[in-house]
C-alpha cells in the first residue's frame, strides 16, 4: 500500500509540470492510448495518424502556452513565473520526500528537462506557412525562459554546495564543490567580504532589510542568512535565536542602525 502511494506521489510530481495544459495533456493521452492500440496493426499505415496529432497537440500546447505563460507554472512558463512560484514547488515537493533537501528538488527539475519540453517533437508538416514564424519565435521564447531557469538553479546549487553544469543533448553534471582551505573563498575570482561585527548586529542589519522589502521577495527569510552569511564569511548560526534577542530589547532597540546613521551623518557633515 505504502509503495502505491509513493507511486501516485512520484507521478503528482511529474505531472504537476503541465497539469495547467489541460486541454493539451488531454489530446496528449489520447494520442499515446490510440497509438499503442492502432501500431499493434500490421496493415496500419501511421504516418496520417501521427500528423493529424501531431498538429492537434502542437496547436493545442501554443494556445495554452499564450493563455498560461505569464499567469501559471508549467516547463517553459515565462522565468517571471517560474521565480515567484520557486519556494512554494519546493516546499510541496519536500513535503512529499519528507527527507529531500533542496538540491534533491533542483535534480528534479532538470530531470524533467533542461532546455527540453514534453511537447517540443510535435512537429507537424501540416502546420500552414504563415504560421510557422509565429510558432518559431514562441519556441525561441520558450528556450529563453528555459536557459534563465537554468541559470537560476545553478545559482540555487551553488548556495546548497553544489556545482552544476549544462553538457549536450539535455544532460548536465551536478557535483559537490570543492573549496580550498584558505579563509578567503574566491568566486569568479572575486574574493568575498569578511565581517567583522557580531551575529547580532549581523542579524539586525539583515532584518531590516527583509522587513524594509529591499531583498529578493521570493526568497525565504532563511535563504537571505545563509547567503548574507556564505558571502560574508560567517560561520552557521541560528538567525531566529538572534531574532528574539533583538525583540527582548527594551532601551535601544536598533544599536547597529544607530551607529550606521551617525558614521553617514558624520560623513556628510564632515565629507569637505
Amino acid at each position: 500500500m505504502q509503495e502505491k502511494e509513493s507511486t501516485q506521489q512520484i507521478r503528482v510530481i511529474e505531472e504537476h509540470h503541465y497539469k495547467v495544459l489541460k486541454e493539451t495533456l488531454e489530446l496528449y493521452k489520447e494520442y499515446k492510448e490510440t497509438s499503442i492500440y492502432y501500431l499493434q496493426m500490421e496493415d496500419f499505415d501511421d504516418h496520417d495518424f501521427m500528423e493529424s496529432f501531431y498538429k492537434k497537440i502542437q496547436y493545442s500546447f501554443f494556445d495554452e502556452y499564450i493563455k498560461f505563460r505569464e499567469t501559471h507554472y508549467f516547463l517553459g512558463c515565462s522565468f517571471k513565473v517560474y521565480n515567484k512560484t520557486y519556494s512554494e514547488r519546493l516546499e510541496y515537493f519536500k513535503n512529499i520526500f519528507i527527507d529531500s533537501n533542496e538540491i534533491d528538488f533542483i535534480i528534479s527539475e532538470l530531470n524533467e528537462g533542461i532546455f527540453e519540453y514534453r511537447f517540443k517533437d510535435f512537429d507537424s508538416i501540416y502546420i500552414e506557412d504563415f504560421e510557422i514564424e509565429y510558432y518559431n519565435r514562441m519556441k525561441k521564447n520558450i528556450f529563453y525562459s528555459l536557459k534563465k531557469r537554468f541559470l537560476y538553479l545553478k545559482q540555487r546549487a551553488e548556495l546548497e554546495g553544489f556545482n552544476l553544469v549544462y553538457i549536450k543533448d539535455n544532460s548536465y553534471s551536478i557535483k559537490p564543490i570543492e573549496y580550498s582551505n584558505t579563509k578567503t573563498k574566491v568566486h569568479n575570482d572575486i574574493k568575498f567580504l569578511s565581517w567583522n561585527g557580531t551575529n547580532l548586529q549581523l542579524t539586525e542589519l539583515i532584518k531590516s532589510l527583509i522587513e524594509s522589502n529591499l531583498l529578493n521577495h521570493e526568497l525565504s527569510q532563511k535563504d537571505i542568512f545563509k547567503r548574507f552569511t556564505d558571502f560574508l564569511q560567517v560561520d552557521k548560526f541560528d538567525e531566529n535565536d538572534k531574532i528574539r534577542d533583538i525583540r527582548k530589547r527594551t532601551h535601544t532597540k536598533t544599536p547597529l542602525l544607530n551607529l550606521l546613521e551617525k558614521s553617514m551623518t558624520s560623513y556628510i557633515i564632515n565629507k569637505d
